[in-house]
């Protein structure tokens, strides 16, 4: 269907490019989200709905234990 229209053009590398950078940003942001070394901070950040606490207490907590897990990785 697209043979004529894509048979003298020169960009042809620039969709497939864009498609493996897209691809591969997709794969970091899943390996990210699924990393052991967050579980700890979303289900604290799960929990958040379901505390009392002052909110800027909670966000200061959950700062300090973020800084503290990423010193000990």
């Amino acid at each position: 269907m697209f043979e004529r229209f894509f048979a003298g053009s020169d960009l042809l590398s620039w969709p497939i490019a864009a498609l493996i950078f897209f691809f591969v940003f997709f794969v970091a942001v899943i390996i990210r989200v699924y990393s052991k070394k967050r579980k700890k901070l979303y289900e604290d950040m799960a929990q958040l709905p379901f505390d009392d606490r002052n909110p800027n207490e909670v966000a200061s907590d959950s700062r300090e234990q973020t800084k503290m897990t990423e010193k000990k990785a």
